[in-house]
């Protein structure tokens, strides 16, 4: 099983986009905080099968692409503001 590093970070890019866009909305509002890892989780299972769906990869393959995709969306947002930035969000 090879597992292809663009399409894990072009997944985990748009997983944190879209974390970021709805942040940006409703979410902050009704979703708290601890819960956001679950929806970054559901948005890894819907790349999973995109991806599984439309480029024919093997479903293990495409669920380990997924969970590598969401844990570096999730790490990259921890050590990227939480940590470098304090908590303070890219624009405010």
């Amino acid at each position: 099983m090879t597992l292809d590093p663009q399409a894990i970070a072009l997944a985990a890019l748009a997983i944190h986009l879209a974390m970021r866009a709805l942040k940006a909305g409703a979410l902050n509002e009704y979703i708290p905080g601890r819960y956001r890892p679950l929806l970054a989780l559901a948005l890894g299972g819907i790349a999973l099968g995109v991806d599984a769906l439309t480029v024919g990869t093997p479903v293990p393959e495409a669920a380990l692409s997924a969970v590598v995709a969401v844990a570096l969306a999730v790490l990259g947002h921890d050590v990227g503001i939480e940590t470098l930035r304090g908590g303070k969000e890219l624009g405010r």
